[in-house]
């Protein structure tokens, strides 16, 4: 019978070959990144927090004409369109005294169509001698040559009400497209346990750097909905987290979660549950880095927020919506402060007399940033388990990991209470993601709070940060009913009992060291009481190890480097983004 199965789905993938299926997903790309893709625009999120979206056909990139002009040798005025397919051949121009002859087109694309100020600024001093059109004339400038202008680029496309819409990619933050991958598309003829569980793999494995991805059975699918356990890459890092399960939906009196290895990784799972919480329908649950669970009511909505150049930043942070405040790598390389730092300062409303509060904030690592995981362990090289073993001993070498942690605020963010005339920190704030990014609570201590508005900083290292929600709540609201209910099945895919493992604080942990490695588990739902709403969080306690090259030479003088020195890595992370970006953009 297995093998009638497993010779069925052969052939259900070789018809999907032949017939060139596709699955497709959306992703969040950088409008840097914009120039790399092909996927069809399914949104823009513009520097003002104001989301765009395309109808079907999607939106477009396009590069707006921009002009040559000068006088000949012969004294005509010539004037030449040039768009991202152009009517030049090639061009010679000079810079700086210094004549480049012969240069192909696709220079000139590389530094019209990345929108960069840095690489847009050449254009400024490029003096055109001569050009050649594909008709075959060709143009000489006098002594004065010719100069470039009016260069834009922009998406055009049409919205679902049909308007028209045109946006220049300087007014962009970043965009929603969509992906095709045919290879995903072959195994989601194998059925609900593949799916979009494997386009999201095929993502992750080309851009995730750690944690084990959950999926919640919502009655008809599994849908990702939790990725537990970022930064935890050695035991000596192991911790114990709680995630929200918006999918998770009762069947038959059972939840049912498959659990999955993604990434090249080990991941040692120690424990696994689910906390029901069961409140008023007009409350929200939110949880924080003890496990602790937070109910609120009506948080109070953020006055204002700016950044260190004063723009303002409010409308992406007001509400749970999305659409996220994130920087990207490269940046404006006028404005990089010396520290390599964003500063982020909030003002909430406070009521006189209150002396406490829980700050709700949905606060994630970027995409780049959980890559970079990888990047700072691989400097290691050889030495790699060494480390590993020196951390796990919960030494020195943990407590100068954790020092740098805290210094650089790049997984974890020191959250600033003005008090008075000086700023001081009451919060640690722990960064999720990068696909799903949690929005969770943190007590605040108010006492040295005076006035009727509260001040929150944050100086957020460049690249690695998303923000997505920021609220304050002073109520003291508490849960009607929390339980904890334990896994009444646990198997992974060769049937293995993985109940005793995963049900116990010990060293005894469920290992997954393949990419595809999954178990289902489920659990028995408590009857919900009547006229209350439920909350789901899944609680996972463990930690996994990158799968990394230790052949490599250990690469001290730039591990010394970033260690010591403040903000190097973000200059290291710079240099890695650029050098990634260079290849990518051949």
């Amino acid at each position: 019978m297995i093998k009638k199965i497993f010779v069925t789905l052969l052939i259900l993938i070789f018809i999907n070959f032949v017939f060139s299926c596709s699955v497709t997903s959306d992703q969040t790309v950088s409008k840097e990144e914009l120039f790399l893709e092909s996927g069809k625009i399914h949104a823009v999120i513009l520097n003002n927090a104001e989301k765009i979206t395309f109808n079907q056909n999607g939106g477009k990139l396009f590069s707006k004409k921009y002009l040559v002009e000068g006088i000949t040798n012969k004294g005509y005025n010539k004037k030449f369109e040039i768009k991202i397919v152009s009517n030049l051949t090639w061009i010679d121009y000079s810079k700086n005294d210094s004549i480049i002859s012969g240069k192909p087109l696709q220079f000139l694309k590389y530094l019209e169509r990345f929108d960069r100020p840095d690489a847009n600024k050449p254009f400024e001093n490029i003096t055109i001698s001569e050009i050649t059109t594909l008709s075959g004339g060709t143009y000489i400038f006098n002594e004065n040559g010719a100069r470039f202008y009016n260069q834009k680029n922009y998406v055009f496309g049409l919205t679902a009400e049909l308007q028209t819409i045109e946006i220049e990619i300087s007014e962009i933050l970043y965009a929603i497209i969509e992906k095709t991958n045919a290879a995903g598309s072959i195994l989601a003829t194998m059925g609900v346990l593949v799916g979009a569980i494997v386009v999201m793999g095929i993502i992750a494995m080309a851009t995730k750097e750690s944690c084990p991805f959950v999926y919640s059975y919502d009655g008809e699918n599994y849908v990702f909905d939790a990725e537990p356990l970022g930064g935890a890459t050695t035991k000596g890092l192991e911790r114990a987290e709680l995630s929200k399960l918006e999918h998770l939906k009762p069947v038959n009196n059972k939840y049912k979660l498959l659990i999955k290895n993604e990434v090249p990784e080990t991941q040692y799972l120690n424990t696994m549950s689910l906390l029901a919480v069961d409140h008023h329908p007009n409350t929200k649950v939110y949880s924080d880095l003890n496990c602790t669970v937070h109910v609120v009511k009506m948080p109070e909505k953020i006055i204002t927020a700016e950044d260190e150049f004063g723009n303002d930043l409010t409308d992406f942070v007001k509400s749970e919506d999305d659409i996220f405040w994130q920087t990207h790598l490269p940046f404006d390389t006028t404005k990089i402060k010396d520290d390599y730092r964003h500063q982020l300062t909030c003002a909430f409303p406070k009521p006189l007399d209150i002396k406490s509060a829980k700050l709700i904030i949905n606060a994630g690592t970027s995409l780049w940033g959980s890559q970079m995981i990888r990047e700072m362990q691989s400097l290691y090289g050889n030495t790699i388990e060494s480390w590993y073993e020196q951390m796990d001993r919960k030494g020195s070498e943990l407590e100068q990991m954790l020092g740098f942690i805290e210094r650089e605020e790049l997984y974890i963010m020191k959250a600033l209470i003005k008090e008075g005339d000086e700023w001081k920190q009451r919060a640690s704030i722990n960064g999720g993601g990068p696909f799903i990014s949690e929005t969770r609570s943190y007590d605040l201590d108010l006492r040295n709070v005076s006035g009727d508005t509260l001040f929150i900083k944050f100086n957020l290292p460049y690249g690695f940060w998303t923000l997505d929600y920021l609220a304050i709540d002073y109520s003291n609201t508490a849960p009607h009913l929390i339980t904890e209910i334990d896994l009444s099945y646990a198997k992974d895919e060769y049937g293995n009992n993985l109940y005793s493992q995963l049900s116990n604080n010990d060293d005894q942990y469920h290992i997954m060291p393949n990419i595809g490695d999954y178990f289902l588990a489920e659990a028995k739902a408590p009857t919900l009481l009547k006229d209350y709403k439920r909350t789901i969080f899944l609680m996972t306690s463990g930690y996994y190890k990158l799968h990394l090259d230790k052949d490599k030479e250990i690469q001290s003088d730039a591990l010394y480097k970033i260690i010591t020195e403040p903000g190097a890595i973000v200059e290291y992370t710079l240099k890695c983004f650029n050098d990634w970006y260079s290849i990518n953009s051949e």
